[in-house]
């Protein structure tokens, strides 16, 4: 059993915005007991477990729906890489600019995993963009992404010849997209 060591004023606990009390004091002398206690209830206790696990999932997706949210206020599309949103980066098309994505929304509209993609880029069976960051991330636009979309729909397996490939390369042409070409876009 813990005892509760009491600050000065005799009550150990300290006001919270909402108006909760708080005992920093306390948690702070007694914070590995307690974080072992919890860590026991979670491991031998299901349904508290199954309890935190729904906290957990609940607040993730919260906190996933308040940055699509500001995303879409700010007039992007939300794109999640390395712990953070990117924004789109404006790439200079045929005389034109275009917003430029990341491979995450090219995995996201692909329906496809990340693994999935970089591996058929490391085989050579998936084309290089021709747009990169100074930091060497791949970009993509969204019409770059939808005939990589409408060729993956047309080839029920990847293979490992070249037809993929060329006939995706062929269509990025097509939109004048400069392939083979190597073009840095400062973020």
């Amino acid at each position: 059993m813990l005892e509760i060591v009491l600050d000065d004023a005799g009550s150990g606990a300290e006001e919270k915005e909402d108006g909760s009390k708080w005992y920093k004091g306390y948690y702070e002398r007694n914070k590995e007991k307690i974080s072992e206690r919890r860590k026991a209830k979670y491991r031998e206790d299901g349904e508290f477990r199954q309890e935190m696990l729904e906290s957990s999932r609940a607040y993730r997706q919260k906190k996933q729906i308040e940055r699509e949210k500001k995303a879409a206020r700010r007039g992007v599309e939300y794109v999640r890489r390395r712990g953070g949103p990117r924004k789109p980066v404006e790439i200079p098309v045929s005389g034109g600019v275009e917003l430029g994505y990341t491979i995450s929304t090219l995995q996201k509209k692909s329906k496809r995993s990340m693994a999935t993609i970089r591996s058929w880029r490391t085989k050579g069976l998936f084309p290089v963009t021709p747009f990169q960051t100074k930091r060497g991330d791949s970009l993509y636009t969204m019409k770059m992404i939808g005939v990589l979309c409408s060729v993956l729909r047309s080839y029920a397996r990847m293979t490992t010849d070249s037809a993929f490939k060329e006939t995706v390369e062929t269509r990025w042409q097509n939109l004048r997209i400069p392939v083979g070409e190597k073009i840095v876009v400062s973020r």
